[in-house]
Order: structure tokens, then sequence, then C-alpha cells
């Protein structure tokens, strides 16, 4: 996984010393990203550690794949301690001014081979100008001015996340690391502020902070056909081979599996579309709960979306399904004229199906029918359907978009509630009801099957 946006990776790459500013409030991931970047960027063993905040043996037991890149004796207790655990007085820097601070910091330069090499952090320029009761912007100029000389790269992180300050214009570069909840469940976001002789393509970029380590999230695109030619027949044979307890129906993903757990006759599950979720991202879903449905000599019956998911999600069952025998079990619903003649063809097909297979699964959009029959018609008939399917003991699979004037009506009656947003170029899943986390959704061309990937937020 990608751990450094390529703007980040651009701006330390160019000639000179530059001096990156993180900004954040506690538990935004400050430390996690200087980290990160000091094993990504630093040469091995040239990076410089210095930590107001806890003690090397600290460091490596919170961040152990650090050691690997960054020797303790580069991890600088940078606290009040006088005499610090198996650190001399000399990597220990003692508070009292700006001099002898940089005195101690030079120090740490001359263990390094190529002093040109050296990389950075200072974690965090707060605690230190407190300690030495010095203003934050005299400590950067004369920060500023060692780098200059030294013509070295360094990361100084801060605690103060909004306000703007002089070591906003100082420094070369600034970022801001931040985090929300949606539905009592962390999400982050990177925000590039500047970054001198670098063009930022994505100002906000959402991470990750899963497992200890600073990781970005992959976009959603479908997986090359030619190279995944191979994985459909594996994915077959999975479906077809999965087991399950009497009276389960697994998704057909087992990322979807793990968000929303193996579905029972009856189920209705609602998923919640929000604002810019590519149309691709609910035709994808959409597939793979039919070809599981289909693989398993089940019936699926299909009234597609109002932005039309028809054509691609028809070519992909052709592509997947190798028995063509299959199709007789699939219905497709696209004729939303009149009221009654839809409910008949519904009636009709429900029937049919439940004479060529054991269970059924429903899938439609409630946008489409508040689209041709209005909200209070499309309520009805959205209630019917899932009345008459559950009767049957089906499963229903129903779309509702932000914009939905009924979804919440659908929401009361909805065994599981999954919700699929979009931001900054990136598509996200979460369950509502059963919770799940927030995660990262995207498919891999190198994955053993093709398999919705899950990347979780924390």
């Amino acid at each position: 996984m990608t751990s450094i946006p390529k703007e980040i990776l651009k701006f330390f790459s160019i000639e000179g010393n530059s001096t990156l500013l993180v900004k954040g409030k506690p538990g935004s991931g400050k430390t996690i990203f200087s980290l990160e970047c000091l094993i990504r960027l630093a040469k091995k063993g040239c990076g410089l550690y210095y930590s107001t905040r806890v003690n090397p043996e600290t460091v490596i037991k919170q961040y152990p794949y650090v050691a690997e890149h960054l020797p303790p004796k580069n991890i600088i207790d940078a606290t009040v301690t006088p005499f610090p655990k198996s650190q001399s007085t000399y990597d220990a820097i003692m508070y009292s001014s700006i001099p002898e601070f940089l005195r101690g910091l030079y120090a740490g330069l001359k263990r390094i081979e190529n002093e040109k090499d050296a990389f950075i952090v200072i974690d965090s320029i707060d605690s230190v100008c407190e300690t030495i009761n010095t203003p934050q912007e005299k400590f950067v100029h004369s920060f500023a001015e060692l780098a200059r000389t030294s013509n070295i790269k360094s990361i100084i992180v801060t605690e103060n996340p909004k306000e703007i300050t002089k070591l906003d214009y100082l420094a070369d570069g600034v970022i801001s690391l931040t985090y929300e909840y949606i539905d009592g469940k962390i999400y982050r976001e990177m925000i590039i502020e500047k970054l001198r002789a670098v063009e930022i393509e994505r100002p906000i970029i959402p991470f990750t902070l899963y497992g200890g380590r600073f990781t970005l999230p992959k976009e959603f695109t479908f997986p090359n056909p030619v190279k995944i030619k191979d994985k459909i027949a594996k994915y077959v044979s999975f479906i077809r081979s999965g087991k399950s307890t009497a009276g389960e129906h697994p998704t057909g993903s087992p990322s979807l599996d793990k968000i929303m757990g193996k579905l029972r006759g009856g189920n209705l599950v609602l998923y919640l579309i929000r604002e810019n979720v590519p149309s691709g991202v609910i035709a994808a879903i959409m597939g793979h709960h039919i070809i599981s449905f289909l693989l398993r000599n089940n019936g699926v019956l299909l009234v597609p979306p109002r932005y039309g998911a028809k054509s691609f999600i028809v070519g992909m069952i052709k592509m997947l399904v190798p028995d063509e025998s299959y199709l007789k079990k699939f219905k497709l619903i696209t004729r939303l004229t009149d009221e009654n003649d839809f409910l008949e063809q519904y009636m009709k097909g429900l029937e049919y199906l439940h004479k060529v297979s054991k269970t059924t699964g429903i899938m439609f959009s409630i946008d489409a029918l508040e689209n041709v029959f209005g909200p209070v018609e499309g309520l009805r008939i959205g209630t019917r359907m899932i009345m008459e399917a559950r009767e049957r003991n089906d499963i229903i699979f129903v779309f509702a978009h932000e914009s939905s004037a009924i979804k919440n009506h659908i929401k009361d009656m909805s065994d599981r509630i999954i919700e699929v947003f979009y931001k900054h170029g990136y598509v996200f899943i979460h369950g509502i009801r059963h919770r799940t986390p927030i995660y990262n959704t995207y498919y891999l061309d190198d994955a053993e099957i093709p398999d919705l990937q899950l990347l979780q937020i924390a």
C-alpha cells in the first residue's frame, strides 16, 4: 500500500534543504506520519527523531517497524530528564536555550556519514519552545539557518492545528492532519496547505492509521479483464464451492460478507448511497450478489437503478457465468410505466423463479420507483415488493440514494443497513446495522480472486 502522497515525495526530492510543518490535534497521526517519512525517505541510519513526548524505548516499543531503519541512538530523548537511559548526556537535549538545543542537534548530525543525507524530525516544536521559553518564530529562524547551512530535510511537528502563525510562512511546506466521526466511526484526512515548487493535484487526501502505519487509500477502478481472465474461473469455483449453514446465503464477496455477515431468508439489506458515488460501484455490488445467487442455483429478480446498470450487469453475468442455462433464473424488469403493470410483472417473475429455484434474490432501486411513480406510490410499491418477497423467504437488496424521500421508511424495515460514500476520489463503505468500521473499498488486479478489497480506516 502507498504510505506517502506523491506531492510530499516530490517536495522532499527537490535538491537542497526543505522543512515541512505538520499540524494537527492530539491523535491525528502526526507522529506516525513523521516516522513513516523517516523510514521511507531517509537513507538507512540517516534519520534523526527528536521526541519531546516519549523516550526512545517507548518509540521502538510502540512502532517496532522503525527499529530496522532508525537506530536507537538516532532517536533522541528531547525531554527534561537529566540522564536518559542508555543515552549519553550529549544525546540528551538539555533545555535552557536555543544554542544548547542546536548544539545537541548538531552533535546528532555529526554521527551521519554524509551530513546532507540527514532527515530530521522535531516532535514537537511546542514542547521545545515552551521548555526553553522561546517564541516559536525565533526558534524556527535559528533552526532554518542550521538546515540551510547543513542542507538537510526536516519535519517540524506542531500541536497548533488551526491557527495560522509565522511558522506557516517560514516553513517550505505545510500540511494538516485532521479527523472527524461519521456515525461514531473515525474518518481521517490530510490537507496539503502549501508545498513550495510542487503542484498540488489533490489538496485533501484521506488516510488511515490502521495497524499503527500511515497508509493511503486506493481508488476504485475495475480490474483489467485481460489481467484477471485466469482468475475468473477461480472466482466462479470459489462461489460454487462456498459452504454455508443451512438457510444462510453468502453475498458473493468475502468483503461484503465481512460487513454484513451471512444472510438468511426474509432478510432485507438496504444500501444507502451517498452523493457522487460512481454508478459503477453500485453495479459492482449488485454484480457480486447476482453472481452468488445464480451460481448457487438460486433465482435473481432485478429492477436496475434509474441511472442505468442493465447493460453492464448483463455483460458481467455473461462473462462470469460459464453456463448460460443459469440465465433462465435471471429476470430483469425495466418497463416501469404503469404501477399495476409493473406489479404484475414483479409477481409473475416471483412465481416463475420459485418454480425453478428455492430462494430468490430481489434487487431493486428505490430511486427508480420514486422517479417513475412518485414518493407516495413508490413507497407503496416498494413495501409491497418487500412483503411479497419476505412471505416467500427470499432475500431483498434495496438501493437508495441520499436524495430519496422514502429511504427512511425502508430503513425501519431493514435487517442490514450498509452505507457507501465517496470522498476526494475514493470510495468508502461501512455497516450501520450491524455496525462495522469504515473501510476504503477498491479492486486489485493481482488479488487472488476479483473481489472487493477493504482497508480499515482507524
